[in-house]
């Protein structure tokens, strides 16, 4: 199944009817991403990633946008898009 990431970039596109301009791209809580760049699979939670935004949760099995991620409101940074495994 092929999914778009409902971000919060996405509706404001989808409420203006055009792309955002480069100036609009930036909030009071950071850049607004697209959650295109990768998923992982993390504490129980599928996530979309992108590079300069916080990860958006996907449901099961219908890949459907939950929200963004925040770890109970104790993440208020962006995640990297291209997480490694450490190794035991």
């Amino acid at each position: 199944a092929n999914r778009f990431i409902q971000t919060k970039r996405k509706m404001l596109q989808q409420e203006k009817g055009r792309p955002l301009k480069q100036h609009e791209l930036m909030t009071a809580d950071g850049y607004l991403g697209t959650g295109n760049t990768n998923l992982v699979y993390h504490a129980k939670k599928l996530m979309a990633l992108y590079e300069v935004d916080k990860p958006y949760v996907l449901s099961l099995p219908q890949l459907e946008t939950i929200g963004l991620w925040t770890a109970e409101g104790s993440l208020s940074h962006n995640v990297t898009a291209h997480p490694k495994v450490c190794p035991d």
